[in-house]
């Protein structure tokens, strides 16, 4: 099994990944893996959990809404985004269209 953590490398390992909670895994490889991941990683510039979870990211990407769409884009199509005409030229100086606002009704 290879660790790839050194004295300081718990630090740089957690902060590689900065989006919120993580979740530690450990996976026991074989040598040659292991030797294969170490000099792609090397190759790259990366640390190996870096690379690892730069693979991850490739391999499992987030799930979208249906057929790749989402809910600004299913909006968007129906014409529900964007500014709106209320036919109403002062609605945003008149005074008169405020009373009321915020208040429950008796």
């Amino acid at each position: 099994m290879w660790n790839f953590v050194g004295k300081r490398g718990i630090d740089r390992v957690s902060r590689l990944w900065q989006g919120g909670p993580v979740s530690t895994l450990t996976v026991d490889l074989p040598d040659t893996l292991a030797a294969r991941l170490v000099a792609a990683s090397e190759e790259k510039h990366l640390p190996p959990a870096q690379f690892v979870l730069d693979a991850l990211e490739r391999a499992l990407p987030e799930p979208q809404g249906p057929a790749g769409r989402t809910l600004f884009d299913a909006l968007n199509e129906v014409g529900a985004i964007g500014c709106i005409d209320s036919g109403v030229h002062d609605l945003a100086t008149n005074p008169r269209y405020l009373e009321g606002f915020g208040k429950c009704p008796a």
